[in-house]
């Protein structure tokens, strides 16, 4: 990352100045295309790393049979080499002439979410999106947990919005199953979040501003 960020830099710095130097360009260009590849190999990894943690909860918590899908989404050109991500560097350098700036490399990559064979984003209701966005922050904690020892503090504010019982318990038991310290805000006093919460032997303070 500190390697390509330089050669962004050192790209952009040249989109920006007076003079051109197209040699300079096409070295920059191959430098930049280069080291995106690497960064992208390596997040396809993580998030095939990711996926499966993803898949293995639904199955196990909410009956989900392998529903969920990353796609890294490149800008450098996913399974090309340079020369033929070369064909594309004209069309590519106008742009770039133009707005003064790079328009690919790994700063710009994106990843799509597949949810029961359907993209997350347009399909997927918003109790889904929701508990696959606390699932998914649960991923990154597990990876940064292997990763340093280290055992995060997860904050959850505002948790029945968007679900219902039955699913806010099953994520309920999996957080606690977790091992995680929680930390859970809500602007109720009282119900079904803070009984269960109370049952499960957690501890209840009331702020006032």
């Amino acid at each position: 990352m500190r390697a390509f960020k330089q050669v962004l830099s050192n790209r952009n710095a040249l989109l920006r100045a007076g003079s051109w130097r197209r040699d300079t360009y096409m070295v920059l260009t191959e430098q930049m295309w280069q080291k995106s590849r690497e960064i992208e190999m390596a997040r396809t990894a993580l998030l095939a790393g990711v996926a499966e943690r993803l898949n293995a909860v639904l199955a196990a918590y909410f009956d989900y049979a392998s529903c969920v899908v990353l796609k890294y989404k490149s800008t450098a050109g996913a399974h090309e080499s340079f020369d033929d991500f070369g064909a594309r560097v004209m069309q590519i350098e106008q742009q770039e002439r133009r707005f003064g700036r790079s328009v690919f490399g790994a700063h710009l990559d994106d990843f799509a979410i597949d949810f029961c064979q359907k993209k997350a984003r347009a399909f997927a209701s918003r109790g889904q999106q929701k508990l696959m966005t606390t699932l998914f922050k649960l991923a990154q904690i597990e990876l940064i947990r292997g990763a340093t020892g280290v055992n995060p503090t997860f904050l959850v504010d505002d948790f029945m919005t968007d679900f219902d019982e039955s699913v806010a318990a099953k994520l309920l038991k999996l957080l606690d199953d977790s091992g995680l310290q929680l930390l859970f805000t809500s602007p109720c006093v009282g119900g079904f979040l803070s009984n269960t919460l109370l049952g499960m032997g957690g501890s209840k303070a009331v702020l006032t501003i």
